[in-house]
């Protein structure tokens, strides 16, 4: 975009679809209720839907702008820290400091970031209306079990010998892994606030 490099190669987006983000989206399905879900009536099926244009805005703009931020945010920090200004990324591939070695931490730094804000996310997600305060924290182990397959697997990615070269990543020094932690508890928080 603009010239600059890409956040993240097509293998690892498929990394992150087919691999971080499915055992966690399966233990959501196995949440229990929320406190207040026998309190709300009915949904009226004919004007109501199971999918609704504010869920849709929460999940894509709401949400995915704040991780979308976030990751951004720690791709321009690594560049930096690497000595590469954020204007000397509008030349992208013309620019001798990018070189394949660089590019590789930057996008796996992005895909670091992209799963440890899923994580926070998952936990935003437990319930849709009631804070997660009221919300058994132990009610569902198989989000924590998520939480841990999608770290772990990450890590596999990142720092397993051939795999992460056949996929596109380098090692990343253990800070960028603390990057994009902010970003997640602003999710959280603005998750929390937005079911007041």
């Amino acid at each position: 975009m603009f010239g600059m490099p890409l956040g993240l190669s097509a293998l690892m987006i498929l990394c992150i679809d087919l691999g971080t983000e499915i055992v966690p989206g399966v233990a959501l399905a196995y949440e229990t209720p929320e406190s207040d879900v026998m309190r709300r009536p009915p949904r009226d099926i004919k004007r109501e839907r199971l999918i609704s244009l504010s869920s849709i805005s929460y999940a894509y703009f709401e949400m995915g702008s704040l991780q979308s931020i976030t990751a951004i945010g720690c791709y321009f920090v690594v560049f930096a820290l690497n000595g590469v200004r954020p204007a000397a990324l509008w030349r992208g591939a013309k620019n001798p400091a990018i070189t394949p070695e660089l590019l590789a931490t930057v996008q796996t730094a992005y895909f670091v970031a992209i799963v440890v804000l899923q994580c926070f996310n998952l936990v935003a997600l437990r319930t849709r209306s009631a804070p997660l305060a009221s919300h058994p924290a132990c009610s569902n182990l198989r989000v924590y079990w998520g939480w841990f397959y999608s770290l772990a697997l990450a890590l596999f990615f990142v720092y397993a010998p051939q795999v992460n070269t056949f996929l596109g990543f380098a090692p990343v020094p253990w800070y960028v892994w603390l990057l994009p932690l902010p970003g997640g508890l602003v999710m959280l928080a603005y998750a929390e606030i937005r079911k007041l």
